[in-house]
Parts: C-alpha cells; structure tokens; sequence
C-alpha cells in the first residue's frame, strides 16, 4: 500500500487567550498545536480587529485547517462556542443571512464564515473535519500545549 492509511485522522490542539478580555486594551492571541517540534505549529497574535478569546479561538481553527489541508483532521478545543458555531449554529444563521432578528450581523462571521467554507471544500474532497471538547487546564498535554502557544501569541 502506498501513502497514508485512509482511516488516518490527524490530532490537532487549538485555543485562543486574551488579556483583559472584553476591554478596550485587550489583547488576543492564538495557539495551534500539532505536535513537538511540528513545523504547523503556531503561536500568533489574532491581529486586527476586536480582540477577545472567542475569536482567537475560532482563529486557531482556521489556521490548524489551512496548515493540514489534505488530512482528516479532529480539532481538539476547550471552547464550547467555537464547536458549535462551526458544526451546527451555522446553519441556522445562514437560513437567516447571518442577520439577529434585530437586523444585527451575527457576531464573529467574518471568522465562522471562512472556517464553513474551508469545511465544506474539505468534505467535497472527502476529507474528514471532526472537533471534540476538551477539558481546559485539567492537564491534558495537547490542550496544555495549544494553551502555552496562545499565551506566546498574546504577549
């Protein structure tokens, strides 16, 4: 056999920090984690815009899925919200055009909208994109990683 196993998934570890989260002064960064020593692996500021843990942490998604773009994948993050946003509450938002009843945007499309779209051309490529819920600071070591390198990146 040549190549990779096709039941092969690739474990990758995100998550997002901010400092001051929620003020003006904030500032956020983002951690991917693959592995030791991988070369994907990413310790970065969120950059422009407003700056809070949630979008570092939908951040850190994207980036770990354009660093493994032709790999099954299973996103491993300790934030709830970005989970669902990216495997469900999407699509309620998008039958709404991503519109509050209030005629407000949704919060944090200018992220979720990219991530969806990533996601879809993967599953068009019949690549897997799974994510589960990890506990934060209960000692697992990708979370713990991931966690370290968002910290680097808000600094």
């Amino acid at each position: 056999m040549f190549g990779r196993p096709l039941n092969r998934k690739l474990d990758i570890y995100t998550d997002g920090s901010s400092f001051n989260n929620g003020k003006d002064d904030a500032i956020a960064g983002l951690g991917v984690w693959f592995g030791h020593g991988d070369h994907r692996n990413a310790a970065q500021p969120l950059g422009p815009g407003k700056q809070t843990n949630q979008r570092a942490e939908l951040k850190a998604v994207k980036i770990a899925l354009e660093r493994a773009p032709n790999e099954n994948v299973i996103i491993h993050s300790d934030s709830k919200y970005t989970i669902d946003c990216v495997t469900y509450l999407w699509m309620n938002w998008e039958v709404e055009s991503w519109y509050k009843s209030a005629g407000i945007l949704m919060e944090n499309t200018d992220l979720i909208r990219p991530i969806v779209e990533i996601m879809e051309n993967r599953k068009c490529r019949f690549l897997t994109t799974g994510f589960t819920w990890v506990k934060g600071h209960s000692g697992n070591k990708g979370n713990e990683a991931a966690d370290a390198l968002a910290r680097e990146g808000s600094k």
